[in-house]
């Protein structure tokens, strides 16, 4: 074996971590980025006095611009060792984590560090580590409702345990911890494990996972060269962690996530029981998803078995309807982790004789990445570059647009002749009619959002009827049958999709509304301009408002009460309880869960949406409401005098028209070349 190692390390390493090729989109892209910042930073010296605040609040907005990608997965699936190959730091983040003592960990790259710590560790609030010791958690909550009084005293005495040897191991520092942080101004993989990775049997002297019970989200801040634009990967525990401690914050990274790498082991890649996976991704947008393969280094024959994967994955995506064409790529974490030491000695005798013979079979067609590291980042790079940066920057350039052109009228106001202004407007009648349209829009608004909530209340509450109705009919039809109950699951995937296609329905009808009710006022505001005799309302600036995305339906990802239907069941029946006993406990439940996810998708669905988008809509009409009253304020000489003595103290008003001026054109520029690419 040592002569294998050996030989491995000198010929077969070369097959692993390729250098990124070429990507011409990528690089005009990354290069409209770099102008862009230039450009911003110039448009701040120029923009008229009153539009400083709002240059300021759009400079902040470009730079504070992240991508973030949540690696997501079954426990032990290999997020946190594919996390190190993809950062380039092999043993970064500990790879062999306790599912229940897992923590959220954000690895940001090529971002400011707050107050320069590069480690910061949160800790539970008091709340929340209450309702986690008291009531065990979501799932205790939900094993209480269906009566699982075994199920329940079990998971409590668990947290219970867990609450002794914490408190214990912390002393008096416990209490002092809750609701705090801990922040560091470097690392190490050692002060790490200390707050995510559990110790040995919790000792009380072990430094190692000292804080891992406490630790509710872990943020690392680096510098990398494999990445060239700001991103955050996101470690998150694995989704079938049976007790849920921290699905809550595990699906709240996964609600604000553009990219979710979906981490699959090649021994049962997508397997149809994985039914906590896929509630996720049945509610995830087809953008969003990639999947990677792990582990191909523990498969007896990979060349023949990764085909065989990738057809069972294709078919499982077709019976779930989902879109087939998702990224899916095939590797290893342990490999590409071997590939940044150097070295083998992270790798396992088989491991070693796998990689060993693929490497073999790929002399004759030269160098390629057998991780799967090159590849899976050349994916998250295009879709992260050109689906998620130049869309962004598209936006940033329209609006800083805007700003360039209405700082250039008014400058050009400020210097027109008397002889060329237009006939004296009535300011207080315009503000009047500003005024009613801001109140009427503000009213639609509500009607449209009352009818969206209305309807999904109709839709939601239809969906849940009619899967109460047939899963009844189906369990009574087993158990007449002589069926066993005690691997009987109720099919709650259906549900699911239903539920997500009514939600993605009516956030598209409202986004439909928004965006007619938008051109509504932009043409109201064109005859506003006109009559203070403004005849080019665009050469202003004045564009459609640019409207919010509707979030990520989460509550439709999270475990319902019906999902752990089979040992509640079986629970009933050993009561002996008759069947209209049990099916109507059924109903309860499930109406319960009905009743709590309409309101949640109501409260951060629908309607966080909708105060967006009024939000959105409501600045847009008192930034021109502004606009216009400076416009006519300029009638005035006076005025016009005074305004040019204020801008006059900067440098002269014809030179500053003549570069915003410039300055639209390039921005112009740069948008013509992002819209070409996409």
């Amino acid at each position: 074996m040592a002569i294998a190692r050996q030989s491995v390390e000198s010929n077969v390493l070369e097959f692993v971590r390729r250098g990124l090729p070429t990507d011409t989109i990528e690089t005009e892209v990354l290069a409209v980025q770099a102008e862009l910042r230039d450009l911003l930073t110039q448009l701040e010296q120029l923009v008229v006095p009153e539009k400083v605040e709002v240059m300021s609040k759009l400079g902040e907005m470009f730079e504070r611009f992240v991508v973030q990608v949540s690696l997501i997965g079954q426990v032990k699936a290999g997020k946190t060792a594919l996390c190190n190959a993809l950062l380039g730091e092999s043993q970064l983040l500990p790879s062999d984590i306790n599912p229940w003592t897992s923590v959220v960990t954000s690895v940001h790259l090529n971002q400011s560090a707050p107050r320069n710590k590069h480690a910061v560790f949160r800790f539970f609030t008091q709340d929340e580590w209450d309702t986690m010791v008291d009531t065990g958690g979501r799932i205790a909550s939900m094993a209480n409702e269906a009566e699982m009084d075994t199920e329940v005293e079990e998971l409590r005495a668990q947290i219970t345990d867990m609450q002794r040897k914490t408190e214990k191991r912390l002393g008096k520092n416990f209490e002092l911890l809750l609701g705090n942080q801990h922040a560091f101004s470097g690392f190490t993989p050692d002060l790490i494990r200390r707050y995510v990775c559990l110790g040995e049997d919790g000792a009380e002297n072990d430094p190692e996972g000292r804080f891992a019970d406490m630790t509710r989200s872990a943020d690392l801040y680096l510098e990398s060269e494999l990445f060239n634009y700001p991103v955050t990967f996101i470690d998150t525990p694995g989704v079938n962690d049976p007790f849920l401690v921290r699905e809550a914050m595990t699906l709240e990274s996964l609600g604000k996530s553009d990219i979710c790498v979906i981490v699959l082991s090649a021994h049962q890649a997508l397997s149809t029981s994985d039914l906590a996976l896929m509630r996720i991704l049945l509610n995830l947008k087809q953008h969003q998803m990639v999947l990677f393969i792990n582990r191909i280094d523990e498969l007896a024959n990979p060349v023949e078995q990764v085909r065989e994967i990738r057809g069972r994955i294709q078919e499982t995506l077709k019976a779930q309807k989902l879109p087939l064409d998702v990224p899916i790529v095939f590797g290893s974490a342990s490999w590409g982790e071997a590939h940044i030491t150097k070295s083998t000695d992270v790798l396992t005798e088989p491991s070693i004789e796998t990689l060993s013979s693929i490497a073999d079979q790929q002399i004759d067609n030269g160098p390629v990445d057998l991780s799967g590291m090159t590849e899976l980042q050349s994916v998250l790079n295009r879709k992260a570059i050109v689906e998620i940066c130049a869309p962004f920057f598209e936006d940033i350039i329209n609006m800083a647009t805007a700003l360039a052109q209405q700082s250039r009228g008014l400058l050009g106001k400020a210097t027109s002749t008397p002889e060329a202004l237009p006939i004296a407007v009535d300011i207080d009648q315009i503000n009047a009619d500003i005024d009613r349209l801001r109140r009427d829009v503000a009213e639609q608004i509500d009607e449209i959002t009352a009818a969206s909530a209305k309807q999904s209340r109709l839709s939601f509450g239809g969906a849940f009827h009619e899967f109460i109705f047939k899963e009844s009919r189906q369990l009574v039809r087993h158990l007449e049958e002589g069926g066993g109950v005690g691997s009987w699951t109720f099919d709650t995937d259906k549900l699911r999709r239903s539920l997500n296609e009514f939600y993605q329905g009516n956030t598209a009808d409202m986004e439909a509304e928004f965006q007619s009710l938008s051109r509504t006022i932009f043409n109201h505001m064109v005859k506003l301009y006109e009559m203070c005799g403004e005849h080019d309302p665009e050469g202003l600036g004045l564009s459609l408002p640019i409207l919010p995305e509707p979030a990520t339906p989460v509550p439709l990802m999270r475990t319902m009460s019906i999902d752990v239907s089979g040992n509640w069941l079986s629970n009933w029946l050993a009561r002996k309880l008759r069947r209209q006993s049990y099916l109507k406990k059924f109903r309860d439940v499930t109406s319960e869960q009905m009743k709590a996810t309409i309101v949640e998708i109501e409260e951060t669905g629908i309607l966080a949406f909708a105060d967006a988008a009024k939000e959105q809509i409501l600045s847009f009409i008192e930034s021109n409401q502004f606009a216009i009253q400076e416009m006519v304020g300029l009638d005035d000489q006076d005025r016009r005098e005074e305004y040019r003595t204020n801008i006059e103290k900067t440098g002269t008003l014809e030179g500053r028209v003549d570069q915003l001026t410039t300055l639209v054109s390039k921005l112009n520029g740069l948008n013509l070349r992002l819209q070409q690419i996409s």
